[in-house]
């Protein structure tokens, strides 16, 4: 009988850590940023690339090296140019806490283009 009980106690233990596991994975995450859809004015759908109004303390596009009039191009590879604001948002740059993503800059400064791989921090708030 004690065998029993050990293992049922030892199979809870399993799945609550699981659960936890799933719970932490699936908590919203953003990078920090505060963003706007440019007019693209060559485009029948006018959506153009995301510029970055302002970078947001508690995110890790702050410590990453993302600056203010960046202008994301990419995001993970898939250009933001011809997509929904909103899907930009909610699909491209926000995600499960603690995953990653990277950005394609376009510079306007320097007119360099670079990517940078950021850690999407639990918060319901940023983007």
């Amino acid at each position: 009988m004690k065998k029993t009980a050990v293992l049922v106690f030892i199979i809870v233990g399993v799945l609550l850590s699981l659960a936890v596991q799933v719970s932490i994975a699936e908590e919203p995450g953003g990078v920090g940023l505060s963003v706007l859809q440019l007019y693209h004015h060559e485009r029948n759908d006018h959506k153009g690339p995301i510029v970055v109004l302002d970078v947001l303390l508690g995110g890790s596009a702050l410590n990453g090296g993302v600056e203010k009039g960046d202008i994301i191009t990419h995001v993970d590879k898939e250009s933001t140019t011809g997509k929904e604001y909103l899907d930009i948002i909610e699909n491209m740059l926000r995600g499960p806490a603690y995953t990653s993503v990277t950005l394609t800059i376009r510079r306007t400064s320097t007119n360099q283009t670079f990517d940078i791989t950021l850690d999407r921090v639990e918060s319901k708030g940023l983007y």
